[in-house]
């Protein structure tokens, strides 16, 4: 990644090896684990609702149905 990259986007690869430790420290705990951590980020909170809305229905016939 850092190979292919670098060269094209200096900066970020520069950012992202600066808190590399902290961004991958998730991969520290068990498998199991994983599922059970939530993450604070308002994105991932969303994407969450969605799925929780989404899950039990088997299709959306029209728009306004997404917002039930």
């Amino acid at each position: 990644f850092y190979t292919k990259w670098g060269k094209v986007y200096s900066h970020v690869i520069r950012s992202l090896k600066d808190i590399e430790p902290d961004l991958l420290v998730f991969y520290n705990y068990p498998k199991q684990s994983r599922a059970s951590i939530y993450s604070t980020n308002m994105i991932e909170s969303f994407n969450n609702v969605i799925k929780r809305k989404a899950k039990p229905k088997a299709e959306f016939p029209t728009e306004q149905s997404l917002d039930a």
